[in-house]
């Protein structure tokens, strides 16, 4: 770059895209008196250009965007799939941009190990210098991210679950750290992979399930009686409930839904056709970026 100047890796301003003209989804890979080169994710431009160039603080462009309710995608967004701080990271990194339509499965679990490598090289305190003004550091040693995926696919896309599955015991940093994950692990499956999650993927081409209501009674009775029914029993529950003919076992499931509240939910299914259930798994699965639990507000 022939003095273009030192590159950042915590910049607290940002120019807007000269090619598409979008200004949240640029991140400055270099900042210098006389030049500056940055990517935009909208239109995955790598732009080199001479100063001056029209600079604003990242807070607030980032509030400005939140207060009109605006997009920051542009469309295929990383920041809704990983924190800020890895979105920089593999910025920085030589070779092609990367960009959420281009990342398959194993290559976004491939990206989360070297980050996670990353950070534990740098221990917590070289983690917490890759935090740009306003955010949380990023935290050493979390679950894999395939195994926050498998954890959102057990507990039904509840984000809190994850947490209180994977992390129990450990603090308040780590457990707001592990949400975040859920929470970018969640927005992945639902953008990019809901076809195969267990909620769509098992659910017959035809439409929902529709199991023997005779079995589906039998569900209730004992369930009702504080007992596991028998396996194909449980089937037709969980085909009744969530209209699939595969997924987590009624077992599993009723260790997240209360035995009574099953129960309602098949009885809702013979009276009505309805699946409350079916219905509060797709709205956790698919809400909007830390949105409130439909289910619980």
């Amino acid at each position: 770059m022939g003095g273009g100047g030192t590159a950042v890796s915590r910049p607290e301003v940002v120019t807007g895209c000269r090619q598409c003209g979008g200004w949240i989804t640029v991140t400055m890979l270099r900042l210098g008196r006389r030049r500056v080169r940055y990517w935009c994710q909208r239109c995955r431009a790598v732009v080199a250009a001479r100063q001056p160039v029209p600079l604003r603080p990242v807070a607030q462009v980032r509030a400005q965007t939140d207060d009109a309710g605006e997009r920051r995608d542009g469309g295929q967004p990383l920041d809704e799939v990983m924190p800020p701080a890895m979105v920089r990271w593999l910025a920085s990194r030589p070779g092609r941009p990367v960009t959420v339509d281009r990342l398959d499965k194993a290559q976004l679990y491939q990206l989360y190990r070297q980050w996670d490598a990353h950070l534990a090289r740098l221990g917590p305190g070289g983690a917490a210098g890759l935090a740009a003004a306003g955010e949380d550091p990023p935290v050493p040693d979390l679950p894999a991210f395939s195994a926050v995926v498998g954890a959102l696919h057990e507990a039904c896309y509840d984000t809190g679950r994850v947490v209180d599955v994977l992390a129990p015991q450990a603090d308040a940093t780590m457990r707001t750290a592990v949400h975040e994950r859920a929470e970018h692990a969640r927005r992945w499956l639902a953008r990019h992979r809901q076809s195969q999650c267990w909620i769509e993927q098992q659910c017959p081409p035809d439409g929902p399930a529709r199991p023997d209501p005779q079995q589906v009674e039998a569900a209730i009775a004992t369930l009702r009686a504080g007992e596991l029914p028998a396996k194909a029993v449980a089937d037709a529950a969980r085909a009744a409930a969530f209209g699939t003919t595969g997924g987590p076992s009624l077992a599993r499931l009723l260790q997240f839904y209360p035995a009574e509240q099953v129960a309602a939910a098949l009885q809702c299914y013979l009276d009505t056709g309805g699946r409350p259930l079916r219905e509060q798994v797709l709205a956790r699965l698919t809400r909007a970026p830390s949105g409130p639990d439909p289910v619980t507000g």
